[in-house]
């Protein structure tokens, strides 16, 4: 699909794609970012901590991550 000259909406799921952006503007379109939510860090960071250190002992069975987003702040 041809995309020089035409407006491309991106939808941002929790952090910005630069490489995207610069490879469909290199190709003639104007890109529109649209954030959708964004995710950060608790000002408390404990349960996390504590969760992650469960998760390393084996304490849960399953681990569920609803963004890439998530996975990369708790690694």
């Amino acid at each position: 699909m041809q995309v020089a000259g035409k407006r491309v909406a991106v939808q941002e799921y929790g952090q910005p794609n630069p490489e995207l952006y610069a490879a469909l503007e290199q190709r003639g379109a104007e890109t529109i970012r649209v954030p959708v939510y964004r995710w950060a860090l608790p000002e408390d960071t404990g349960p996390l901590r504590e969760a992650v250190h469960t998760t390393i002992a084996g304490g849960f069975e399953v681990l569920m991550f609803t963004s890439a987003q998530q996975l990369r702040n708790v690694l």
